[in-house]
């Protein structure tokens, strides 16, 4: 039998070559026996179509697909940044938007903006302090841009929400009013914030990036209590936000609400 010929991206690198796609093999298709030859059988596919492609080797790590499913927050980030880390270090094109990709090189980014490294640790700016990003943090990766949020559900082989995906699953199917239920509960709470399917923080925590263009709906009318130019300046460009922040006005904390950026 033929030996199946499979490099890993440093290998290439070193040889002065960019390998067009990243073949991300996974727990399973690394340790599981049956699932090895399916791994071993997609790279020889990939080799007999003349695809370029590596891995990471034993530069994988767990995408913390686990982690998330048992509600490890915290621990689920930790594994997607060492991965997250460990992609940009190679500059993987694949998993960018042309834009994105532009808007990457063009302003060097490496990481999420105030976040830095020291030695083997990372860093955030917050409130002109230094905060290490270790075990005693569980929360939400912020300051990202929708280039970002959409190259990261890339790598995880998922993706952002529609608005209407978004607003189905805050309103618990479209059956209430706020994602705990009917009646408009302390927000800032986090024992409150939990919708009935079992979704956390929805709703005031930070806003969070949806796939549309933020444009108005279908018959459409100025909101006559808030008419100014900043909640009805509609653009094609700007993508929707929905959710809130910690510093949305009450007013706007509902489902319903929206915003758009760039």
């Amino acid at each position: 039998m033929k030996k199946i010929e499979i490099h890993t991206f440093s290998e290439l690198i070193a040889q002065g070559k960019t390998p067009e796609i990243l073949f991300w093999v996974g727990c399973a298709g690394s340790f599981d026996e049956r699932a090895k030859k399916i791994t071993k059988a997609f790279a020889n596919i990939l080799n007999q179509a003349n695809v370029s492609f590596a891995v990471l080797g034993s530069e994988e790590g767990c995408t913390g697909d686990p982690a998330k499913r048992a509600g490890n927050e915290f621990l689920f980030q930790m594994q997607a940044l060492t991965n997250i880390e460990v992609l940009n270090g190679y500059n993987i094109k694949k998993y960018w938007s042309e834009p994105g990709w532009e808007w990457k090189e063009k302003n060097k980014i490496n990481c999420p903006l105030y976040w830095f490294k020291i030695g083997k640790k990372w860093y955030k700016k917050e409130n002109n302090k230094n905060i290490l990003i270790d075990k005693s943090l569980n929360n939400p990766v912020i300051h990202i841009n929708y280039y970002e949020a959409r190259a990261y559900c890339a790598w995880a082989n998922c993706r952002l929400p529609t608005e209407e995906e978004w607003e189905y699953v805050a309103t618990n199917r479209g059956t209430t009013t706020f994602p705990w239920g009917l009646n408009k509960l302390s927000i800032l709470n986090p024992c409150n914030n939990k919708s009935l399917l079992e979704v956390n923080q929805l709703l005031g925590n930070v806003h969070q990036w949806c796939l549309d263009a933020y444009l108005p709906y279908d018959n459409y009318n100025v909101d006559l209590l808030n008419p100014s130019i900043f909640y009805n300046n509609f653009e094609s460009r700007k993508i929707v936000l929905k959710g809130g922040s910690f510093l949305t006005s009450p007013y706007f904390q509902s489902p319903k609400s929206r915003l758009g950026a760039y």
